[in-house]
């Protein structure tokens, strides 16, 4: 329990919510006054927050939180920003104090907005720190493509010269999904506990892919990654090279302004071939492991 005074409405008690407990209140104690109940939508990220009064800054926190016995008044929460994340609907969110009741204040977080190509790459590395299959569903646009090296073509010739759509998906699903699978060859996949993505280097401008290259007409860039897939007990999967990233974007309106919105269209793995177990791992064929 933690306490923040306010020295002209008197002690504010706040609650947080780390670990929760059956017998912490969730009521106001104190006859006319109210509370308010703090949610974060996903439970596991813990937001920095400002609650304000009319007068001054009532209480600061982190997560989610029980804030109780405040006076009527009228309030705004403003929740700080998370890396990768970005708050979705209003924020600040204004809203009243109730007299004997709680009023509950939702932070949801989901995907940036992808204004740029950078930020859809920078979505779909969210998609895999974070291991949500939502981040990734909005970065794949219709029609897209991941062109796979040829030793991923000769080892899984059931997924043929491309990945789709469909299939980027459901390997990400598998792979996001934490538990062991049985892969189209028939191979036990032990469950995936964590990934990191500690690299994601654009290494050349953004410019229109010409004739002879994939997806003519998309911009396209390469970026320097650095990806790993920890399985407990297991060897971990180790990415490391480039990837050639393909973009296109449409007008999208969002609150009354029209704003580019870019999605990937398709991504050229240009990624290290192992040369012994423990090295590195194709990108195309760490994601076709998992179907």
């Amino acid at each position: 329990m933690s306490r923040f005074l306010y020295p002209v409405l008197g002690t504010i008690i706040v609650l947080f919510l780390g670990c929760s407990s059956s017998d912490r209140p969730t009521e106001p104690q104190d006859p006319g006054l109210g509370a308010i109940s703090i949610v974060v939508e996903p439970e596991f990220l813990s937001p920095s927050w400002t609650l304000t009064g009319q007068d001054s800054v009532l209480a600061t926190g982190v997560g989610a939180a029980i804030i109780l016995d405040i006076p009527v008044q009228a309030c705004t929460l403003t929740w700080e920003p998370v890396s990768g994340w970005a708050p979705q609907g209003d924020n600040p969110v204004d809203f009243g104090v109730v007299k004997d009741d709680t009023v509950s204040v939702a932070a949801v977080y989901g995907a940036p907005f992808a204004d740029s190509a950078d930020q859809a790459v920078e979505n779909l590395r969210t998609s895999y720190v974070y291991m949500r299959i939502e981040f990734l569903e909005s970065v794949v646009a219709p029609g897209y493509l991941s062109f796979l090296q040829e030793v991923t073509r000769n080892q899984f010739g059931y997924v043929g010269a491309t990945l789709n759509a469909g299939q980027e998906l459901m390997s990400a699903e598998h792979i996001f999904g934490g538990q062991p699978i049985t892969n189209s060859n028939g191979n036990l996949m032990p469950g995936v506990s964590s990934i990191q993505f500690p690299v994601l280097n654009r290494v050349s401008d953004w410019v229109v892919a010409g004739p002879g290259e994939r997806l003519p007409g998309a911009f396209a860039s390469t970026y320097e990654v650095a990806i790993d897939l920890n399985r407990p007990g297991y060897s971990t999967l180790r990415v490391r090279g480039e990837i050639r990233f393909y973009a296109v974007s449409r007008d999208s309106l969002v609150a009354g302004e029209v704003r580019q919105h870019w999605k990937l269209i398709g991504q050229d793995d240009l990624t290290d071939i192992a040369k012994r177990a423990i090295e590195s791992v194709p990108w195309g064929s760490l994601r076709a492991l998992f179907l």
